[in-house]
């Protein structure tokens, strides 16, 4: 016979995706996230309008840290927060945003190449992390950044050589890593300040263009 704590278990599990997301969304955030001690089901029904509201509500309480993976589109107020100074990104969907302007980050890791916006939008940036596929390349990507003082590139495999550049003109960069297949150039315009490298070769197919790199 089952018991009563299984019974309830199966009755929440059971409940329809609106009904559980409207639940969550009149909860406080930290007892909507205990939920997911309850059933597996609830642990990703958090409704999309919920996150951007707790987003919002971390950026007016002047929030400096934000780590999120979820596949969804984030809110403006996101990329205007004054005192956001770490960021990371994971599977989020980009959204054509009129201002980016980040006066205080400092640290960002990303999946997928940064684009230019909002690297422009971050006049202090010292630290950045991007994992990538060569296939996002769609032309020279070129770090201009004066500020940094860390570079990191994790590079995905691809079948075919990309004839697209990656430009590094970072004068105050002090570490660069790359990881990965190296299926393209990366070029030294400017790394005058660079003290330490870490390069791990995943794909010995490719070892004379990491010899020349």
């Amino acid at each position: 016979m089952s018991s009563i704590g299984e019974n309830v278990d199966d009755l929440l599990s059971m409940l329809p995706e609106e009904i559980v997301s409207h639940i969550l969304s009149l909860m406080p955030t930290k007892y909507a996230v205990r939920t997911s001690v309850l059933s597996k089901k609830w642990r990703y029904q958090v409704p999309k309008l919920r996150l951007s509201n707790w987003i919002d509500k971390a950026i007016g309480l002047n929030v400096r840290e934000v780590d999120i993976c979820a596949s969804t589109r984030l809110p403006s107020s996101l990329f205007t927060c004054k005192t956001l100074a770490k960021l990371r990104l994971n599977q989020c969907v980009g959204k054509s945003l009129s201002l980016i302007y980040l006066p205080c980050l400092k640290s960002l890791d990303i999946v997928g190449f940064p684009n230019s916006k909002l690297i422009h939008g971050c006049p202090m940036l010292e630290s950045l992390s991007s994992k990538v596929s060569w296939c996002d390349l769609k032309k020279d990507y070129i770090f201009n950044i004066p500020t940094l003082k860390r570079l990191e590139l994790t590079f995905a495999s691809t079948i075919n050589e990309v004839n697209h550049k990656v430009v590094l003109c970072v004068p105050n960069l002090e570490f660069l890593s790359v990881v990965g297949v190296l299926s393209s150039s990366i070029v030294f315009e400017d790394v005058s300040s660079l003290v330490g490298a870490s390069i791990a070769c995943h794909e010995p197919t490719v070892i004379q263009r990491w010899l020349s790199f």
